[in-house]
């Protein structure tokens, strides 16, 4: 493709004519050797399902997700089509800007997180709204860190992905319907394995899973839940430090129950939780 423009530089000008030459064509994009976040809607690149190929040395990449106005004068978005993410094999950090938050769901979230899931190099994944940036996933050299709305979503990631499952993470920090993504317990390097559950109606079988593995947890402004117990007791059998806040239902630690629970409970931390007793009912197991 040659692109003439009679001498001017402007890069909107060459994006413009970029984009109008390639729209509709099929196309061949190499990228080598790119070393800043690279936006293909600011460089003209059009979305393309006709076959065309966007290429693989690709490390940093910043698209939008949106859709595309019908009206006249609205400015044009690209629709990012998230289901090429996975071919990018050598993508180490990928920024989303969420331009339609209508349009955004926890659907396309755990979409987009399976694409990533595959990408053995991935060190960062972002969502940006309004030029608010969020961190989804953060590979760290000594630990995994993810932020997501649901555990379902946490799930699929980690079984799409070379771990397969949580057992095989050595250390991580899950934030799952977290609205802050800081842990809140003291002295929270003591844990390896940390699950902060917040602002989610309930326990599912999903954190379940999750939390077999924690050592630190934390429940923060969970509205329905009458008892720790309500997660399951064996699941929290490895949990050494534990912190609930703001959970005004929560009355008792466990239920009627025939065995010691939270054997490995060192630390327990309580705050704005109205109605919590302190003690377990109708049991005589030690604790």
């Amino acid at each position: 493709m040659e692109i003439k423009m009679e001498g001017d530089s402007n890069a909107d000008k060459v994006a413009r004519r970029i984009f109008k030459e390639l729209k509709g064509k099929k196309y061949f994009l190499l990228l080598d050797d790119v070393k800043e976040d690279l936006n293909l809607n600011e460089i003209g690149i059009p979305e393309s399902n006709n076959g065309c190929k966007i290429l693989i040395y690709l490390k940093r990449l910043r698209v939008s997700f949106a859709t595309k106005s019908g009206h006249e004068n609205a400015s044009q978005e690209v629709h990012f089509n998230y289901n090429t993410i996975s071919k990018l094999s050598k993508l180490e950090e990928l920024v989303i800007d969420v331009k339609s938050p209508e349009h955004w769901s926890n659907e396309v979230v755990e979409n987009i997180i399976k694409e990533v899931a595959a990408l053995q190099k991935l060190k960062s994944l972002k969502f940006s709204f309004s030029n608010k940036f969020i961190d989804v996933i953060e590979v760290a050299p000594m630990t995994l860190r993810i932020s997501i709305p649901k555990a379902t979503i946490l799930l699929s990631f980690v079984k799409s992905s070379s771990w397969k499952d949580v057992q095989s993470i050595n250390s991580f920090e899950f934030y799952i319907g977290c609205q802050n993504s800081e842990p809140q317990i003291p002295n929270f390097f003591r844990y390896d394995k940390c699950v902060k559950y917040s602002n989610i109606v309930g326990s599912n079988s999903p954190i379940l899973r999750v939390l077999a593995e924690a050592d630190g947890f934390e429940l923060v402004n969970l509205k329905d839940i009458k008892q720790l117990s309500d997660f399951g007791i064996a699941s929290t059998d490895k949990v050494q430090g534990r912190l609930i806040e703001s959970c005004d239902e929560i009355e008792t630690i466990v239920g009627a129950v025939d065995s010691a629970v939270l054997p490995n409970l060192e630390h327990f931390f309580l705050s704005n939780s109205k109605y919590f007793r302190g003690q377990r009912s109708h049991s005589d197991a030690a604790l």
